[in-house]
């Protein structure tokens, strides 16, 4: 199974992406699909991020990666740093060759937010996982 995760972190915590792309990849095929783009919160906060797409090649279920995406978070800081040193969101999986969209991805409008449409452009993926 490939599973598509966004990948997000306040631009202040420098080197916590790459971080999780050592982790990621020890769960199975880590590919990069973007580079990491800087982007400002929409909160008003004037925050500063950045993120990516990643994709994993892996055979945990969808329960285990999340719960793994949690604890690489947590060992960059998440829950103990101020702010959002690393945010990994999942996005997609494709069981096959055909993305499909996470149910809760759709929930939280994921695909709505300006920086994933510019990062799925980006990856051409934007076709693969339009309504």
């Amino acid at each position: 199974m490939r599973w598509l995760l966004l990948l997000g972190a306040e631009a202040r915590y420098a080197g916590t992406l790459e971080a999780a792309h050592a982790q990621l990849a020890a769960l199975g095929r880590l590919q990069v699909l973007t580079e990491p783009r800087q982007t400002r919160d929409t909160d008003g906060s004037g925050r500063e991020y950045r993120n990516q797409l990643v994709s994993v090649a892996c055979d945990a279920s969808r329960s285990a990666l999340v719960e793994a995406c949690k604890a690489i978070e947590r060992t960059v800081g998440r829950g103990v740093l101020d702010g959002v040193p690393l945010d990994i969101d999942l996005l997609a999986c494709a069981p096959a060759h055909l993305w499909q969209r996470d149910a809760h991805a759709d929930a939280k409008r994921e695909f709505e937010a300006a920086h994933v449409r510019l990062l799925l452009q980006e990856a051409g993926l934007v076709r693969a996982l339009s309504d």
